[in-house]
């Protein structure tokens, strides 16, 4: 400590020297100095800068720098704390550079002693721009972690435990002058974070979908703290910057499909938690309602056609139908159905469609399937174009499986013959020309109402 209490000294001295010199009307600077960037990098380990800026239109020659800095006892906590200066971090002359950084308990305070000053026109030229010229970075080490608490450095002026001092080379007698002001020295640029202080866990919601072309989903989190900094994650990476906790919930609009996570930073510290939870956000495409196919005509009392829905996405909410362009009205108990067959209950032209409604998205209507309903019976001629399925509406002309009241007539000409394999088929007369052939699976039954006739 040598050292340190030979600038003490010097400190008086340059009182002195300021108060003859501003009578000779020195050209002296005036300056800033600041505490400022300062750092929790590990539980153990906070460093902090000191800049020191030219505020006058005086050139500010820096005769010496020494400081004291006090910081708050409560974050001690029983363990050893040294102070040291970071290498290569000063940007004074190295003729000017801080000798050392020491760190005195039993006062609380950072002592940080000079180099003796230069001769006039060698000592480093003050910044003026910016935050000035840095006069070093300090680093205290603990042999345990800082209690939980704020640091709260301050400059202290008084010379114990150990005085800060500003000295500048006069331009007019270039003499070493003390202008030390201590309203001029400055903490404003600390963030002077809360040491290992834990970071609550809140929890993240939002999970949801939202349709194509819509907003997305807001994501939130239940709650914050102010002195705590949100960062929004999307599928792990970054989403937009950090946000400051205000204490109550914090909300993120309409955010697009992914998975979202956010994690809490203490500003200045190494200290990030993530929250728990996260929030599942997926798109829907939009509704497609499908086509329905399945036109026909029957007589009345015939069932219709199987009406199948094709090609749609999302799921069936009803079914609709209507006669006569009369409007649609639901079917009861058809939602979820891909297929629908029914006997009209009157003759004229039916219209059927389904309702399709994908997740969150707009319900939308299929195409609609025509169904002629004839209050007069058909003759149905067999043209097998498809297969040999009886019940099958493209084999028959006019199109549609035949009806009680309907006659039949089976040429030989079709690519495939008629076979009966369901239940419940009936027709009134049946024609089988010379050369058909109609088949009857055993175990089943084709009820003719009418007269069969088959040629020779």
């Amino acid at each position: 400590m040598r050292k340190l209490r030979h600038i003490t000294t010097t400190g008086l001295l340059l009182t002195g020297i300021i108060t003859s010199a501003i009578s000779l009307k020195a050209q002296v600077p005036s300056y800033q100095c600041e505490l400022t960037n300062d750092s929790l990098l590990t539980s153990q380990i906070y460093e902090f800068d000191i800049y020191l800026k030219n505020s006058s239109a005086v050139t500010f020659e820096l005769g010496n720098f020494q400081a004291g800095i006090h910081v708050n006892p409560q974050i001690l906590n029983g363990g050893t704390i040294s102070a040291s200066i970071i290498p290569g971090s000063s940007q004074l002359n190295a003729g000017q550079q801080p000798s050392e950084a020491l760190f005195s308990v039993q006062e609380n305070c950072v002592k940080l002693a000079p180099k003796s000053p230069p001769d006039f026109s060698s000592g480093t030229i003050i910044a003026e721009t910016d935050a000035g010229t840095k006069i070093c970075r300090i680093r205290l080490t603990n042999t345990l972690p800082f209690g939980q608490g704020t640091p709260d450095p301050s400059f202290n002026f008084t010379v114990f435990p150990y005085n800060t001092v500003v000295s500048a080379f006069d331009r007019t007698t270039h003499l070493n002058v003390n202008i030390t002001n201590p309203v001029s020295h400055m903490t404003s640029g600390l963030e002077n974070p809360l040491l290992n202080g834990p970071v609550a866990v809140y929890t993240v919601s939002g999970s949801g979908s939202f349709c194509e072309g819509s907003p997305g989903l807001p994501v939130i989190l239940s709650s914050t703290e102010t002195d705590i900094r949100y960062q929004l994650k999307k599928d792990g990476i970054n989403d937009g910057g950090e946000v400051n906790g205000s204490g109550t919930f914090l909300t993120w609009a309409n955010r697009p499909a992914g998975t979202y996570t956010v994690t809490g930073r203490r500003p200045a510290t190494y200290q990030v938690t993530s929250m728990t939870g996260n929030a599942v956000v997926e798109m829907d495409e939009p509704t497609s309602g499908g086509v329905v196919t399945g036109e026909t005509t029957i007589t009345l009392g015939a069932l219709t056609d199987t009406l199948k829905l094709q090609g749609h996405l999302g799921d069936v909410i009803t079914w609709q139908k209507q006669i006569d362009n009369g409007g649609y009205t639901d079917i009861p108990a058809t939602a979820g159905m891909t297929m629908y067959q029914e006997a009209p209950s009157a003759a004229g032209t039916w219209e059927y469609h389904a309702v399709v409604q994908n997740r969150t998205c707009l319900q939308e209507f299929s195409s609609s399937a025509t169904v002629v309903v004839s209050a007069v019976p058909l003759t149905r001629s067999w043209i097998g174009v498809i297969d040999e399925k009886w019940n099958r509406s493209g084999n028959w002309n006019p199109a549609g499986i035949p009806g009680v009241q309907d006659d039949v007539v089976i040429p030989p000409t079709a690519p495939y013959m008629p076979v009966v394999n369901i239940q419940g088929l009936s027709c009134n007369n049946v024609l089988v020309q010379a050369g058909a052939l109609l088949t009857v699976q055993p175990g089943f039954i084709l009820t003719v109402n009418g007269n069969i006739t088959i040629e020779e």
